[in-house]
Order: C-alpha cells, then structure tokens, then sequence
C-alpha cells in the first residue's frame, strides 16, 4: 500500500521548455504519495508584454488554490490531472512531464516567455 503524503499539496510547479524558444506551463499538485505527484495544468497569474514575441509571466496561485480546493471535494471533476513519478535524489520537488520538460517547484517569480516566430 502506497502511504499518502500531503506536505506538497497545493505546491505550483513550473516547467520551462522549448527549442529557439521559451514555452512555460504551470502546475498545481492536488495529491501525492512517497512515490507520485498528481498535478493538474493551471493558467497564467500575469502576462506582460515586455518585448518583440517576449513576455513575463507568473502562475495563477487563486486559481491553483481554486483547482486544489475542486480536487478534494470531487477528484473526477478537475479536468487534465495527470499522475508523475518524482524525481529520485532531487532535493527538491521535481518530476517529467513528457519526453522533453521537467516540473519544479516555482518559488512565485516573475518568468520570461519568448516566441520564436
């Protein structure tokens, strides 16, 4: 039996990825185990044209607490939760979540989004 662990719940993670490019998408976590994170896709706090194709972008926290608040009442009703391993030997919170971009914890900063076209 997998125990339950709950000290990241409601944590966001941020992935930063792309080629010739910088995409970033923002996760909330809404259950986790020793093992597994659930995270679920979250949108943009802030979205600020800084540039030519640029943007600094910060995470949604009222709609991660929203999503997270959604998941303990009714888990099947929050849309695009997805199920990832931690990363092992990390010392901080940290999984793949495809092929190409891992998640880490965001720390609330402002990140710079670019556009390549």
């Amino acid at each position: 039996m997998t125990k339950e662990n709950h000290s990241n719940v409601g944590k966001i993670m941020v992935s930063e990825w792309g080629y010739d490019q910088t995409n970033i998408d923002f996760y909330v976590v809404v259950r986790e185990t020793e093992a597994s994170v659930w995270i679920a896709p979250i949108a943009f706090g802030s979205y600020e044209s800084v540039g030519y194709d640029e943007h600094n972008v910060t995470a949604s926290k009222n709609q991660a607490q929203q999503i997270v608040e959604q998941y303990q009442k009714d888990p099947k009703s929050v849309q695009g939760v997805e199920m990832h391993r931690k990363m092992k030997n990390s010392d901080e919170l940290a999984c793949w979540v495809s092929s190409f971009a891992i998640a880490t914890e965001y720390h609330g900063e402002e990140l710079l989004e670019t556009s390549y076209y």
